[in-house]
């Protein structure tokens, strides 16, 4: 009887240290598989730290502005700083963590502005016209966007019956 008994112990035992091998192996497969995506594709620039998603390099914008408005080696000089200024302006605004989120959006749009009007003021007459009619239909797409995506639009009316959200 205590042979059976202990054969037993014994079997189940090894059935217990089984279930727990291959627990542990199915475990370290799952870290493995949680490493992360890995290095990034061949000509993928990563976001500058503290600043928005998306930004693009103050030297991209002076090309991408030279080939859209035929700007002259002169304006491009006085244009480079104002993008950098804009852009450092930027990270240093999202890389505050104690500024309210509600006033993040309203102080980019001011520093974006700030920095047109002064870009604005290179441009001849027109590669002005040009300018702001592009920020007049960048302006019309941002207002069409949902708010939770940055778009301009009012918040939403409060629900029938004038009840709010919980407090």
């Amino acid at each position: 009887m205590t042979s059976r008994l202990s054969t037993r112990v014994v079997l189940v035992g090894r059935c217990v240290f089984l279930v727990l091998l291959v627990t542990l192996a199915g475990m370290d497969t799952a870290v493995w598989a949680q490493e992360g995506p890995g290095p990034p594709p061949p000509g993928f620039e990563r976001p500058p730290e503290g600043g928005p998603q998306g930004m693009v390099s103050p030297e991209k914008e002076v090309a991408h502005l030279r080939k859209r408005y035929h700007l002259t080696d002169a304006q491009q000089s006085g244009i480079a700083p104002l993008i950098k200024d804009r852009d450092d302006k930027l990270k240093a605004l999202f890389s505050d963590a104690g500024l309210d989120p509600e006033d993040l959006f309203p102080q980019a749009e001011a520093i974006r502005l700030e920095s047109d009007k002064k870009i604005e003021g290179i441009l001849d007459p027109s590669q002005r016209a040009k300018f702001q009619a592009d920020e007049a239909k960048q302006a019309a797409r941002a207002k069409q966007m949902p708010d939770d995506m940055g778009g301009y639009g009012p918040p939403p009316p409060p629900p029938e019956g004038g009840a709010g959200p919980p407090p």
